[in-house]
């Protein structure tokens, strides 16, 4: 240990450490289970795009498999999409209720801080509705699975209100 890290009080501890996995798991990716070993999930191939690879087992699947098989009868998709969307407006409703919060505690404190750090926290609870949402979307339409993701189609489907 330096002298600098018996001086200095530790920075990053527990709270960061949760924060930061809290963070990973609202913004990475939600991964299929395979469908060989029901144990890895499955990841990009590194050497064909239209392919996913099992972490555990290694099979590889191209995407049109994967689309054929991962088809569900219509109730089961609108309970998934509805889950989905459920999963956004709540997440939008607290990114609303942080930002305000922390907007009024900022004015009552007068420190720019809490609303820097109110803003971020609202932010992350938006990218996490947007997810939700473009998942809910993905399921109803049927777009999983396809080489590159329907982000534009998205955007032109939530712009005109579909």
């Amino acid at each position: 240990m330096t002298l600098f890290g018996k001086l200095l009080p530790r920075v990053g501890g527990a709270e960061t450490r949760t924060f930061r996995a809290a963070v990973a798991d609202v913004l990475g990716p939600r991964r299929a289970p395979c469908p060989a070993c029901d144990e890895g999930t499955l990841v990009p191939s590194t050497t064909d795009l239209g392919a996913r690879i099992c972490e555990a087992c290694g099979a590889s699947f191209p995407l049109e498999v994967l689309r054929q098989t991962i088809v569900a009868d219509d109730e089961t998709i609108a309970r998934v999409a509805a889950a989905s969307r459920r999963e956004a407006l709540i997440a939008f409703l607290a990114a609303d209720g942080v930002a305000v919060g922390s907007a009024i505690w900022a004015v009552a404190a007068g420190g720019l801080p809490t609303l820097v750090g109110g803003t971020a926290l609202a932010l992350l609870l938006l990218a996490f509705a947007a997810t939700a949402r473009y998942r809910a979307w993905q399921v109803e339409h049927r777009r999983l699975f396809e080489a590159r993701p329907p982000i534009g189609a998205w955007l032109r489907a939530e712009t005109r209100g579909d």
